[in-house]
């Protein structure tokens, strides 16, 4: 009886041994265990240059459109996304939501800015003024939309750039922000791929 039990605990020992060898030789070739089912959407925002010294910008909501279902998602928002200076972001963008969804056609993203600010330049070539008040614009009801395809694949991450383009004519005659929202996808990250052991 002692032998037996002597037994059953080096099978069990060896048993674990095996496992770990296994599951580390899965991370070292870099081979993706089952995941979630789903891909990674990143959001990120871009401006283009306007005639103006600071262009505050809220965006509340961020939605996405499945176009098979015919059903929209609701994207988690950045804390920075919450509230920020639009004309910051000319040579650079900003991340408004990185969301694991599921895969499938997505045919439109839609945000809803709640409230928007500005300040003006005293003339073209001007020195902004960082004591100025910014003054209040009237944003768009409701939402704006944005027509794009973005096909999500499980384990990817695809990465789609919001151009907000903000019209400066009529924020300068009329305070109304009337931006023109370009989007496209400019990254497809697929999950690393893995070569087969060399045979012996």
């Amino acid at each position: 009886m002692a032998i037996t039990s002597k037994k059953i605990g080096l099978y069990a020992v060896t048993g674990v041994a095996i496992a770990v060898i296994v599951i580390a030789s899965i991370y070292a070739l870099g081979v993706q265990l089952p995941g979630s089912g789903k891909g990674t959407l990143v959001v990120q925002i871009k401006d283009k240059p306007a005639e103006l010294s600071n262009l505050y910008v809220t965006i509340s909501d961020l939605y996405v459109h499945k176009a098979d279902e015919d059903s929209w998602i609701n994207l988690g928002l950045t804390e920075e996304a919450q509230g920020f200076d639009l004309l910051t972001l000319r040579d650079k963008t900003m991340d408004l939501s990185e969301t694991e969804i599921t895969p499938g056609l997505y045919d439109k993203v839609r945000l809803t800015v709640s409230e928007a600010s500005c300040v003006f330049l005293a003339a073209p070539e001007a020195t902004p003024n960082p004591e100025a008040t910014p003054i209040p614009l009237t944003v768009p009801p409701g939402h704006i939309d944005v027509i794009i395809n973005i096909q999500i694949t499980e384990g990817d991450t695809t990465q789609v750039v919001i151009d907000m383009q903000p019209d400066s004519v009529a924020i300068s005659t009329s305070l109304n922000l009337k931006p023109v929202l370009k989007a496209e996808v400019v990254q497809v990250t697929p999950p690393p791929s893995v070569s087969p052991p060399p045979s012996a």
